[in-house]
């Protein structure tokens, strides 16, 4: 009876099933036709969650909450912040529905619990957690590379050349196939050695330049991240910077980046949202306003292809400002804290392919919700690699 009531199988159960949902919501099939019904399913076991832990020690539960509030007082902020803005822009342009009040509502709700309470609940079982994400993607990243031999595989096949797996873009994919080789790669085994080659081999197929480049950036900058300085850690830091440009040159060569691609159109979209910031930088356009802005100037798309413009241009730069200490805040405190490796790569490699894509913390999409998990965990890990092993 006691391991049904223990909270520890409890919250792995539960997230694993919200981690489930999330990952398959960019499933094609899943996201033409019932994806905001995922989103809804994803807060409501996330409630669940809060609910079990609430009634089995509810004076633990009311001590983390406390916690949570009183150590993220700019959270709050942001969350008030973002309702005031979009009141004032709704006044202003007119562009607010109910369907817009409630995204943001699940917005600022995803980002109160995913950032700041379950991080708090669930830290000791994400260890586990880890690999039931390593090998969910690991069996997508299978698929990706089924159709790129064989050019499909059972109802999906590849995008222009490009493996997606199951999803409906190349590049959430890739990115996806990048959390999963960061994952795999500091657990012990060989098979998740294995996994991470694997992994590794669907990104590349993916040829997904934002999720390739943010991996080398994420391992370059984090190489020294709770490693000591030593001759050998100094040496083995130059052979693979070697190595690394003898592949990206290479790859160059191979046309890998596409460069006379240039940005595909990001450009011109991100030109075009500059303009639009300068237009009403203090408050935005509102939640739903982009495709309609981007329509008015000739661009048939929902978002600017950068989390950082569509932010600015839902909510404005005061909101923006807030989201950018957020982030800065919970990377230093898993510095301090020194949250295991992989816990503070995940979220550095998403935030830097959050540059071309859209990625953001208090989403609920398959990207979103690990940038918003696990950077609410470098937030609130109390112990070095607890729940870890």
């Amino acid at each position: 009876m006691n391991y049904f009531v223990n909270k520890e199988n409890i919250s792995y159960f539960l997230l694993v099933i919200i981690v489930f949902l999330s990952l398959i919501s960019f499933e094609k099939v899943i996201y033409s036709n019932i994806y905001t019904l995922i989103l809804i399913c994803i807060l409501l076991v996330a409630l669940v969650l809060l609910v079990t832990h609430f009634v089995i020690d509810r004076e633990r539960f009311d001590q983390l909450l406390y916690q949570a509030i009183n150590q993220n007082n700019i959270v709050i902020l942001l969350i008030y912040f973002l309702f005031f803005s979009s009141f004032l822009s709704s006044l202003s342009n007119g562009l607010i529905s109910l369907g817009g009040l409630l995204r943001l509502f699940s917005t600022s709700l995803s980002l109160f619990v995913f950032f700041l309470i379950i991080p708090k609940l669930t830290h000791t079982v994400i260890g586990k957690v880890d690999r039931f994400i390593i090998y969910l993607i690991s069996l997508f990243s299978i698929v990706g590379i089924m159709t790129k031999i064989n050019g499909s595989f059972f109802i999906y096949d590849t995008y222009y050349g490009r493996v997606n797996s199951i999803y409906f873009d190349p590049n959430y994919f890739g990115a996806i196939a990048g959390v999963a080789v960061i994952l795999s790669a500091e657990k012990k085994g060989f098979l998740f050695k294995v996994l991470c080659v694997l992994n590794f081999t669907a990104l590349f197929l993916s040829n997904s330049r934002t999720a390739f480049l943010a991996l080398c950036l994420t391992m370059l900058f984090t190489f020294f991240y709770r490693r000591r300085a030593k001759i050998g850690t100094i040496v083995f830091t130059v052979f693979f910077i070697m190595i690394l440009g003898i592949s990206v040159y290479f790859l160059y060569e191979a046309d890998f980046f596409r460069i006379e691609q240039g940005l595909n159109s990001r450009g011109d979209l991100w030109e075009i949202a500059i303009s639009l910031i300068k237009n009403q930088p203090l408050w935005g356009y509102g939640q739903e306003s982009i495709p309609y802005l981007l329509a008015e100037h000739g661009v048939e798309n929902s978002s600017t292809h950068n989390a950082y413009f569509d932010y600015m241009l839902s909510y404005g730069i005061p909101c923006m400002v807030l989201y950018i200490f957020i982030m800065l805040i919970a990377f230093y405190r898993g510095i301090k804290n020194k949250v295991n490796r992989s816990m503070f790569q995940v979220p550095i490699f998403l935030l830097i392919c959050s540059t071309a894509i859209n990625i953001s913390i208090g989403g609920l999409g398959a990207t979103s919700l690990l940038f918003t998990l696990y950077l609410g965990m470098c937030n609130s890990m109390p112990n070095q690699d607890k729940g870890l092993k």
